[in-house]
């Protein structure tokens, strides 16, 4: 449907071409063009479409008065669908809204330097058009320049820009490679809009914010930068990313919205310690089970809904829009989880308590009263920080467990008080099938004194 809408569109364009523009004031070797108020000449569009390889004088004679060409008008070249390339003079400076919208054979265009405004959705439609060399001092990117440029496979972005308005690159299907300039601050609403070739983007280091769908079903897009100073991420930013299978998010990020990573190949996640908000954001990531929030005093609204085999605790949680509510855990389903780990700064009585955990670790090092599953208690390794046994074994809600011990297993570090002697003599993993090496997940590893123990490895 969607197709049919734009082919539709784009034959409405070409019949009605011209006939939205005022007309022209002369005609010079088949080129029309208006007289501006600078005294200086834009080419314009006429009684006849543009057709074949157009070239652009940088000036034109009218009435025995030499005129510079400056601009190019309004609609100009909109809809002349048999326009193969056009040549511009130096002294072009701007190029208005729509003026080569539709031109579908155009495959190719150099714009001048001098250029340092476009308008909106100039180039949208040119769907063969598969090369553009933007001006040095352009600034704006304005909304839908390229829009359903089909065949736009990369470009360039001059250091001049500063600004991706609304929609510029989107439904640029063939899109693979883009160059941001390092001075963008703003890169607004649906700019790389079903992008479906976009496969490895590096953003520019001063955006703040990742906007509505900026991203939204790129389906191939696998790696992407985040830049330090983002802080928010809104909604659908990232929506049906399904290649992507890991997402570093920068320090400073606060807020995460609506379906930001919904539909995402993620299947590991580290939320930094300044989010406070995320709604449910990874809604649909079906292979994300390892969630890790790191430590922080600041509580976390976390509104996804994950089934998780690995849990890392760094802070409390809290209700949506109440800091100082005790924290809301059910969208955390507990019952794929078989380790749990609670970081230094986690203080509070709820959690996910899962039946099936197979491994508990604590960092916290004043115990409180805890209160887990006595399958739990029977079956799980409770590992507690270097020196806290004692106490450990002395708190209500730890003391139960059968099986504790100093050390970390998820860092590789584990107390060594009594094993000087002891050495690995064999490893398997939880199926009881020998390893040659460490692998990633839970391995039992059995010692030299005849004991042996579950360490996880990351």
């Amino acid at each position: 449907m969607k197709r049919i809408y734009t082919t539709l569109l784009l034959a409405a364009i070409t019949l009605f071409a011209c006939q939205t523009v005022s007309a022209y004031d002369f005609e010079v070797d088949g080129i029309y063009y208006n007289i501006n108020s600078y005294m200086t000449a834009n080419v314009t569009c006429g009684d006849h479409s543009y057709a074949g390889n157009i070239v652009i004088p940088a000036t034109v004679t009218y009435n025995t008065k030499t005129l510079y060409v400056t601009g190019v008008d309004y609609y100009a070249f909109r809809g002349d669908s048999d326009l193969l390339s056009v040549q511009l003079p130096a002294s072009i400076n701007r190029i208005r809204h729509e003026a080569f919208i539709g031109c579908t054979k155009l495959t190719s265009i150099v714009l001048p330097d001098e250029i340092t405004e476009i308008g909106e959705k100039a180039f949208s439609g040119c769907t063969n058009l598969s090369s553009v060399v933007l001006p040095k001092r352009l600034k704006v990117l304005p909304n839908s320049i390229f829009e359903g440029c089909t065949n736009l496979s990369s470009i360039v972005l001059p250091d001049s820009i500063t600004s991706i308005e609304k929609r510029a690159f989107s439904g640029c299907s063939k899109l693979k490679d883009i160059t941001f300039s390092p001075n963008i601050t703003t890169i607004e609403n649906e700019v790389f809009y079903k992008c479906k070739n976009l496969d490895h983007v590096v953003l520019p280091p001063l955006i703040t914010t990742i906007k509505y769908r900026t991203f939204y079903w790129c389906t191939n897009l696998s790696s992407i930068t985040i830049p330090e100073n983002v802080t928010e991420i809104k909604e659908e930013a990232f929506y049906a990313c399904w290649r992507m299978k890991s997402i570093v998010l920068s320090k400073q990020l606060k807020t995460i919205e609506k379906e930001a990573f919904g539909h995402c190949g993620i299947s590991t996640l580290t939320i930094p310690n300044h989010v406070t908000y995320v709604s449910d954001a990874f809604t649909g990531c079906r292979e994300l089970t390892r969630l890790i929030i790191e430590d922080g005093t600041e509580r976390l609204y976390f509104g996804t809904k994950l089934k998780l085999s690995y849990l890392y605790l760094g802070r409390n949680f809290t209700k949506e829009k109440d800091y100082y509510l005790s924290g809301d855990y059910t969208n955390l389903d507990a019952g794929m989880l078989d380790t749990l780990v609670f970081g230094s700064t986690f203080s509070d009585r709820s959690f996910p308590r899962g039946r099936n955990l197979k491994v508990v670790v604590s960092k916290i090092a004043k115990p409180y009263g805890m209160n887990f599953d006595s399958k739990v208690y029977a079956n799980a390794i409770l590992y507690v920080p270097v020196g806290t046994k004692a106490l450990y074994e002395s708190t209500d809600g730890w003391k139960q467990f059968f099986n504790i011990q100093e050390g970390d297993p998820t860092t590789g570090i584990v107390s060594t008080k009594d094993d000087v002697n002891k050495v690995e003599v064999s490893r398997y993993d939880i199926n009881g099938q020998r390893l040659d090496s460490p692998r990633k997940g839970i391995n039992i590893v059995r010692y030299s004194d005849g004991t042996t123990a579950k360490i996880v490895v990351q």
